[in-house]
Order: C-alpha cells, then structure tokens, then sequence
C-alpha cells in the first residue's frame, strides 16, 4: 500500500512539474510572439478565441479621438478568460469597416484585422500586482504579466494594447 501511494506521489509530483513547465513556455513564448495573439492563442489551442468587452468608449487622448476598449478573451467561457486586453486604437487610422466590427463588440481585435499582416512593437514586459486584475480575470493569484506593445498591420500604426495574465488563466488556454 505504501508503495502504491509513493508512486501515486510521484507521478502527480511529476506531472505537476510537466504543466508547470509547460506553462512556463507558454507565457514565455507569449511574451515574446510579434504577431496576432488571437492567431497564437488559436493554433496553440485549436479552438475560436471569444472576446467578452467589459468597457468599450470612445475617448479623447493628446487631441486624437481612441478607442478605450477593456476585454477578456477566452475559449468559450468568459468566467475563465485567458487574456485581459486593454487597448487604445486610433479611430482614424482604422477602416470604417474595421471601425464597424470593433464597435459590434463580438470579436478580438485580431480578427478585425489582416492577421497575417499584425505586427508589434513591444514597448514593456513586467509583471505586476492588482487585485482588481484578479477579479476581472476571476484568479484567485493577484501577479501578473503585462505586456505592452504598440499594434500595427503592415506600416499602419493602429493603436496602444495592454496584455494581462498570469499562469492561472494561460492554464485556460491549454485544456
């Protein structure tokens, strides 16, 4: 019987060090991924990203009218949101159509764009500390990565996005 149990140990020891690992790369591939996070998280996960828009304005920043969108992408359950997305997206360096879609509030940001074409210029990589990240993710950990990075397709500057989230939420992504 003791036997049983220590080999039960270990294989749970083991497999929680196999996620953990995996995890690891996955944030850490994450971080660094230049390209569309909704087609990273997609082929990664083989599924649709979904987004849930939590706050959506147009505002006005240095005399240039954004778009201030906070979101949560997920896999279909907006209570385990992978990803927590702020954004800042110039209204007149969008297209009407793509102006249009964003609006709708029914898609990432991603898709209103030409996917193959999204580049990023990574300003800030750093982790941080909020409670009310926490609640809006539904984590029960309060640290975070935040990355930030200036969003383009081809050479057209379209805005300033924000990525939040932590291991718990990017374990979402792998089920």
């Amino acid at each position: 019987m003791l036997v049983k149990l220590l080999i039960f140990a270990y294989i749970m020891e083991t497999n929680y060090h196999v996620n953990r690992d995996i995890v690891i790369d996955f944030i850490e591939e994450l971080k660094n991924s230049l390209g569309s996070t909704t087609s990273f998280l997609e082929k990664k996960r083989d599924s649709t990203l979904m987004v849930k828009v939590l706050f959506q304005k147009m505002i006005e920043i240095d005399q240039q009218i954004k778009l201030l969108r906070y979101s949560i992408l997920h896999f279909g359950d907006a209570e385990q949101g992978v990803i927590l997305s702020i954004c800042q997206l110039n209204i007149n360096r969008l297209q009407n159509a793509e102006l249009n879609k964003l609006l709708k509030g029914n898609i990432p940001i991603g898709k209103t764009l030409d996917t193959k074409n999204i580049k990023k210029k990574t300003i800030e990589i750093k982790l941080v500390k909020s409670m009310k990240f926490a609640r809006m993710m539904k984590t029960k950990t309060h640290i975070f990565n935040s990355k930030k990075y200036e969003l383009y397709e081809n050479d057209r500057y379209v805005g300033l996005v924000k990525e939040i989230f932590n291991k718990e939420s990017i374990r979402r992504a792998l089920k």
